[in-house]
């Protein structure tokens, strides 16, 4: 006895286990990508409580609070892990793109179970129905505590040597290549050349401040470039040079050169 087809169901259409199978291995390839994906993977609805109906299982290493406490805002809801300082920005960000149709993007902290603050990253966007209504805003946030702990630090390192640099007594240059004239200078070396200002004095390389020739008669122009290539082969080189103001006087200095690694 042949195998009968259902009265519905079309010749060569697959069978009831076939479209099963191939929606369990396509929830498969989902979780896995989602699982890979190095940050939280989210959808919630477009409500005021912005109730998640989804959420990543990446939200309990990020937030120490499971998923399962955000899923229909069971325990508590994502916006209430928010800082509060950082509420309202969040909000309007997220309103100004789902009016504007287009992806938002915004950096916020959250506040950790342990009481920590962490930075995250959000990149999201509003789901339309066929009638222009918002469904659904999905979206990935990612953990940039570490990167903002770079930024803060290079930022509180950077002024550390700003005010160094600047209240120091002794001039202090810096001149970089391939033209090497100076590329900053503080205010005690724009006081002993005589330049009007820092931005006058970085318009000028070291022999432009120098007479033609140095006591021992070689050119200031070739001698200069010696001790800078000495000092970029050895890291520093300490040297006597006669130098000149930008009136033309002349006056002796001694002059520590040191290579600086970018």
């Amino acid at each position: 006895m042949s195998k009968q087809r259902a009265p519905d169901q079309p010749e060569g259409a697959p069978g009831r286990r076939q479209v099963e199978q191939a929606l369990r291995q396509s929830e498969e390839r989902l979780k896995t990508l989602i699982a890979n994906i190095p940050g939280i993977s989210y959808r919630c609805a477009y409500d005021e409580h912005w109730t998640m109906e989804f959420i990543s299982n990446e939200v309990e290493a990020i937030s120490g609070y499971p998923a399962s406490d955000f899923i229909g805002n069971a325990v508590r809801s994502y916006a209430s892990i928010i800082h509060p300082d950082d509420v309202k920005m969040v909000e309007d960000t997220v309103l100004a793109g789902v009016r504007r149709r287009r992806p938002y993007t915004i950096e916020y902290r959250i506040v950790h179970a342990d009481g920590s603050v962490r930075w995250v990253y959000e990149r999201g966007q509003g789901i339309f129905d066929d009638n222009s209504q918002v469904k659904w805003l999905d979206g990935v946030i990612i953990d940039i505590t570490g990167h903002r702990q770079a930024e803060e630090a290079l930022q509180e390192s950077e002024q550390r040597y700003r005010t160094l640099f600047e209240n120091s007594r002794d001039p202090i240059m810096t001149l970089a290549p391939p033209s090497w004239k100076f590329t900053a200078g503080n205010k005690a070396a724009v006081e002993i050349f005589g330049a009007k200002d820092e931005a006058e004095f970085s318009s000028l390389g070291p022999w432009e401040l120098s007479p033609e020739f140095q006591p021992d008669g070689k050119s200031s122009a070739d001698k200069a470039m010696e001790m800078i290539e000495t000092a970029m082969r050895n890291g520093s080189h300490f040297f006597e040079w006669t130098h000149k103001q930008v009136s033309g006087e002349e006056f002796p200095a001694t002059v520590l050169l040191t290579r600086v690694e970018l």
